[in-house]
């Protein structure tokens, strides 16, 4: 099993992240039928180059948000190999980023229960609790759907 590496004792590169990030969804049964580890980052390198796209990290997490032309809707996707807590924390920092950048609802598409109890969390912290909303669906495939409204945010 992948482990995750504490930011605040090691800093990975985003390359290694979203290696074994990938690696761990492998060992979880998460990706695709059919796709190999090294397909599924050959895939994340072709997506992070697309226009409208940014790439970002923070800690020993990477993020990927895919803009609307108005930049004001992203769907965003994380990789991560830091602690659960500093997940949270890199979350709530990187949405913070994202609202102050004028981003006003956010989609994530995921599948497995770490992702969901961590964007519960995210909710429960003190700027997402008073400024931001979330409804958690769960998809056709198995999968769960975030919506995130960050319009409560003060610019």
């Amino acid at each position: 099993m992948t482990e995750t590496i504490d930011s605040n004792q090691q800093k990975l590169t985003m390359s290694e992240i979203v290696l074994h990030a990938v690696q761990r969804a492998s060992e979880e049964g998460e990706l695709p039928p059919g796709v190999n580890v090294m397909a599924g980052v050959t895939a994340i390198t072709a997506e992070a180059s697309m226009p409208n796209t940014d790439v970002k990290q923070i800690g020993n997490t990477v993020f990927i948000s895919h803009f609307s032309r108005d930049k004001i809707e992203t769907s965003t996707r994380g990789f991560n190999m830091d602690s659960a807590r500093n997940f949270v924390d890199n979350t709530v920092e990187y949405a913070t980023s994202l609202a102050d950048a004028g981003v006003r609802r956010v989609t994530i598409d995921f599948k497995g229960d770490s992702i969901k109890q961590m964007l519960i969390a995210v909710s429960r912290t003190p700027i997402a609790s008073q400024n931001w909303g979330m409804q958690l669906f769960k998809t056709t495939d198995g999968g769960f759907r975030a919506y995130i409204n960050l319009t409560g945010v003060a610019q």
